[in-house]
């Protein structure tokens, strides 16, 4: 029951963060199993799970605004009378650099709180996630 009462805790918290997303109308539900799904495959600790929860949310927090600056760059170049794709390429790259600055930049984050197994079942679970939403959405259609 505490295990269940910690989850759910945390769960919520982990959602606040990412309310920003709200222009999608089920983003909420989906962040909610997927955060479920994340804490059944790592069986993260009451330790782990309150160090980890807010860097996640740091993480998408951030990876959003890079994500968001990066369409705002693609749509304003788009719009233009004459595209430059050459701009175009060279922001997606940019973008893509950036991302990957970030991963890397949270995996080394979550190393000082996770053991190799665990972090490694976390991005099994980020990984499995994907292909169980995509496999609903599958469904649905």
């Amino acid at each position: 029951m505490k295990h269940f009462f910690v989850t759910a805790v945390l769960t919520l918290c982990a959602l606040s963060a990412t309310a920003h997303y709200k222009d999608c109308p089920h983003w909420e539900e989906i962040q909610s199993k997927k955060i479920a799904h994340i804490n059944e495959k790592v069986q993260f600790t009451v330790k782990e799970a309150q160090l980890f929860w807010p860097l996640y949310n740091e993480y998408l927090e951030k990876e959003s605004a890079l994500k968001k600056e990066f369409f705002e760059k693609q749509k304003k170049g788009k719009e233009s009378n004459k595209i430059d794709y050459e701009e175009l390429n060279d922001a997606l790259i940019l973008h893509q650099q950036a991302l990957t600055n970030l991963h890397v930049e949270y995996y080394n984050k979550y190393k000082q709180i996770l053991s190799a197994e665990k972090l490694y079942r976390y991005y099994s679970a980020e990984r499995s996630f994907k292909k169980v939403l995509l496999e609903s959405i599958e469904k649905k259609n």
